[in-house]
């Protein structure tokens, strides 16, 4: 039996666009000065990679979009739509936060995307 190993790039994602509360578990944008939910300013950073949990595709009226459970490397499930899977996904697939992702509003929601290979 072969092992295939996925490594990941050597770029670093320590540029962190979540807060996690310490408090109430929350997440929050970056910049936030306290938890939009509980109000409390004990709020750490957290990476933007995690991987795939669960995936569906979502279809309503003829429109149609991937929509996962991706779990984060601090432990954290969230809900996130996957935007530019390559037609690979799986569950497992180490994915990252894409930029302009907002946890302000529900309607803009988390978008990931794959990490890539090398």
């Amino acid at each position: 039996m072969s092992t295939v190993v996925a490594e990941r790039t050597a770029r670093s994602y320590t540029e962190t666009r979540m807060l996690l509360c310490g408090d109430c578990g929350r997440l929050s944008r970056a910049g936030s000065a306290c938890c939009w939910r509980c109000g409390e300013d004990s709020l750490a950073p957290i990476s933007p990679v995690g991987e795939i949990y669960a995936f569906t595709n979502v279809c309503a009226e003829g429109d149609s979009f991937l929509l996962a459970l991706v779990e984060l490397t601090c432990g954290k499930l969230v809900t996130a739509r996957i935007v530019d899977d390559g037609g690979e996904l799986r569950i497992g697939l180490p994915v990252v936060l894409e930029t302009g992702s907002s946890l302000e509003t529900p309607a803009s929601g988390l978008h990931f995307s794959p990490l890539a290979a090398t």
